[in-house]
Parts: structure tokens; sequence; C-alpha cells
């Protein structure tokens, strides 16, 4: 009889773990369910621990504990702006881009930027580089490229001054703070530019000039008729 009882004890403490773990596994799954659900609506936030890295993948609710300020990029929001001591306001955009590719270093194209520049924004007093631009752009594409790949690629840029920007990310001023297209145009690309302009105006000027008949002319038909 003692061992019947015990045999039906230990069993019973058996089965009474077994089901236990069960409800706390069924528990856990729907814990890690409905917190998915949550984050689903939860914008994503690419955190850059160090200027011109790689950045991370964080939940806006879920950001990690950092020294100092850090540049991020909302992907929702689609800005840029500073975890700590900075608004959303005065946010600035890129208005004169036409288009805009990178390429790699035998000049084959590695992603379209075009749609990007023309929709993100950023916070005066935390502008991004041109090659967090880049570091960006490529996460949301769903690329993973090295920093030695990086480093001979090539952006090309087209805006509304400019027919043509190359800009090497070797280039030190890739990785500076960006204020301006202008700061990677040389003089002499200036002067060319401008050249282009004022010879466009002359040559619409002169096929004005002769299309438009004059009072002179006209006069001289008649006398001759």
């Amino acid at each position: 009889m003692d061992s019947l009882y015990n045999w039906l004890v230990l069993n019973g403490m058996a089965l009474l773990n077994l089901i236990i773990g069960f409800i706390e596994l069924v528990c856990d799954k729907v814990d890690v369910a409905v917190q998915a659900i949550k984050d689903s609506n939860v914008s994503d936030l690419l955190l850059f621990r160090n200027r011109n890295e790689s950045p991370w993948v964080v939940k806006e609710n879920a950001i990690p504990v950092l020294k100092g300020d850090h540049l991020c990029y909302s992907v929702n929001e689609k800005r840029f702006y500073n975890v700590i001591g900075d608004g959303f306001i005065d946010f600035l955009k890129m208005d004169d881009i036409i288009m805009a590719e990178l390429v790699d270093v035998s000049g084959l194209g590695v992603c379209d930027m075009s749609d990007f520049l023309h929709s993100v924004k950023w916070n005066s007093s935390s502008a991004p580089s041109v090659y967090e631009f880049v570091l960006v752009n490529t996460l949301l594409s769903k690329l993973c490229l090295s920093k030695e790949y990086l480093s001979n690629c090539v952006l090309n840029v087209t805006t509304l001054q400019n027919p043509l920007i190359s800009i090497a990310l070797s280039n030190p001023l890739a990785k500076e703070d960006f204020l301006t297209w202008n700061v990677f145009v040389g003089p002499e690309d200036q002067d060319s530019g401008a050249d282009t302009i004022l010879a466009d105006a002359d040559a619409d000027a002169e096929a004005e000039t002769a299309t438009e008949p004059t009072v002179n002319s006209l006069g001289d038909s008649l006398f001759i008729n």
C-alpha cells in the first residue's frame, strides 16, 4: 500500500511539473506574440553608436543607454535627429536632387539613392554626412557592404544646379556634416556650369531673333509688292 502511495505521489508530482512547464511555455509564446504586435506599431531606428559607422537597428521604445549624443534615423519618419536634446523642428530637405546613384569601382550601379535623398530630412543641429546617407540607404535596401567595398564606391549626384557631381566615399569631406552639394564641386566645374547656362541662353535668344519677323523686312515686302 505504501509503495502504491509513493508511486502515485511521485508520478503526480512529475505530471504536475509537466503541466506547469507546458503552461509556462504557452505563456512565453503568448508574451512574445503580444510584444511583437506592440512592436509592429513602433518605429524602427537606425542608431549610430559612432559617427560614420554602420548603425544598429533598434525600436524607438527600446533605445539602449549610451553616453553622450548619438545620431539616429527614424525609418517611419524618414528623418535624422539626435537621441538626446534634439527637437522635431527646423528640419531640412534636399529640394534640388534630380538623380543619385551609388556605383562601385567598376562603374556598376550598387543602388539608386534618388528616392531616399528626395524624402530624407534632418535637424539643422545634427546633420548627417554623405557617408551616413549611403549607410542608411544600403541598409534599407537590404545590402550589407564592407568598409573596404564602400571606400571604392562613388556617389553620382545630379542636382538642379550641377549636371553631375561625383563624390568618392574615400573623400574626407564625405564624412563631414552635410552642408551643401557645392562643397564637392570644384571651381572649374562651377565655371563650366555657368558657361553652359549662358551659352544656352544666347542660343535661345538667337533662335527667337531668327524666327521673329522685323518691321523693316515687313516694310520691304510691302514696297516690293
